[in-house]
C-alpha cells in the first residue's frame, strides 16, 4: 500500500487537472450523468432543505472541478476551497478570476439553473459562485491540520468530495484523515461526504492512482467514530456500465452528517 508521501508525490508529478475535468467531468466524457448531472441535483435537494447553512464552508477537493460548490453558494458567504496540487488551485483561480483559458464548467452552472428552474440565470450563479469563494488552498495531508501551516476559525459546514477516498488507501488512515478534517468543522455543523464506493483505482490521461475500496457501511462506521450522527445518505448507482477501463467505482454515496459534542 502506498504511503500518504508517494501519493503526494503522484499527484504532484502526475495529476493533471485538465484531463481529469475532461475524463470525469466534460460534456462529452462518459460520465456527465454521474459525475455532474445526479451530484448536483442530489446536493441541490440537500442544501435547498435549509437546515444546512451559515456563514463559512469548507470544501475539499480532489480536482479543479466547482459544480458541487453551485448548490451552497447563496447560503455562506464565504467558501475556501482546499485541494492537494498546485495546478489544481492553479485552474480553479483562473476559473474563479474569469481568466482567458480557463476549464469552461457553465454546463454544469446552466444544469443546476435548469434543475431550480431559473435556466436563463446561469450567468449570475456563476458570479455569486466567483464571489463566494474568498481563499484556494494547498491541502497538507501528512498534518494533523490539512490547511497547514494556514489556520481558519472553526467552518459551519465542510464538504469533502471525493477528496478522502483518493488519499487515505487504508481504513485506519481513511479514518484518521476524517478526524483530521472534522477536527475545523464547529460542533453541531454538517459535513457532506462524497465517495466512490467499491472503486480501487481511476485514470487520468495515461496515469492510474489508487482509491481505497469501501463500502456504504464502511463510510457509516468511520463517521461514527469520528463523533458524527447520519442525517441523510443518497446513493447514485453508476450509471455508465462502460469505461471500467477508466475506474471500477459502483456507485456514489452522498452522507449528511451531523457533528456531535463528544467523540466516540
Amino acid at each position: 500500500m502506498q504511503s500518504i508521501d508517494a501519493i503526494k508525490n503522484l499527484y504532484d508529478q502526475h495529476f493533471s487537472a485538465r484531463k481529469h475535468a475532461e475524463a470525469f467531468y466534460h460534456v462529452d466524457c462518459g460520465f456527465l450523468d454521474d459525475g455532474v448531472i445526479k451530484q448536483t441535483e442530489a446536493l441541490f435537494n440537500i442544501f435547498s432543505s435549509g437546515s444546512i447553512k451559515g456563514n463559512t464552508l469548507l470544501a475539499f477537493k480532489n480536482g479543479p472541478t466547482i459544480h458541487e460548490l453551485l448548490p451552497a453558494c447563496e447560503l455562506f458567504k464565504e467558501i475556501t476551497v482546499s485541494t492537494v496540487t498546485d495546478d489544481n488551485a492553479s485552474e480553479l483561480k483562473k476559473w474563479v478570476g474569469n481568466e482567458p483559458g480557463a476549464i469552461d464548467w457553465s454546463f454544469p452552472v446552466k444544469i443546476l439553473c435548469e434543475h431550480e428552474g431559473n435556466g436563463e440565470k446561469w450567468m449570475e450563479k456563476q458570479e455569486t459562485l466567483r464571489r463566494a469563494i474568498k481563499k484556494i488552498l494547498r491541502s497538507d495531508l501528512t498534518n494533523s491540520n490539512p490547511l497547514a501551516p494556514i489556520t481558519l476559525p472553526l467552518v459551519d459546514c465542510l464538504l469533502s468530495m471525493h477528496y478522502l477516498g483518493c488519499f487515505y488507501l487504508e481504513k485506519n488512515s481513511y479514518l484518521c484523515g476524517l478526524q483530521n478534517i472534522t477536527s475545523l468543522l464547529k460542533t453541531g455543523g454538517y459535513l457532506i461526504l462524497v465517495e466512490a464506493l467499491e472503486c480501487t483505482y481511476f485514470i487520468v490521461d495515461t496515469c492510474r492512482f489508487p482509491h481505497i475500496c469501501i463500502d456504504a457501511e464502511y463510510v457509516g462506521e468511520a463517521l461514527s467514530k469520528a463523533g458524527y450522527v447520519i442525517v441523510k445518505q443518497v446513493k447514485i448507482p453508476r450509471i455508465d456500465q462502460e469505461l471500467f477501463e477508466t475506474t471500477d467505482f459502483t456507485a456514489v454515496l452522498i452522507t449528511v452528517a451531523r457533528k456531535e459534542q463528544h467523540l466516540h
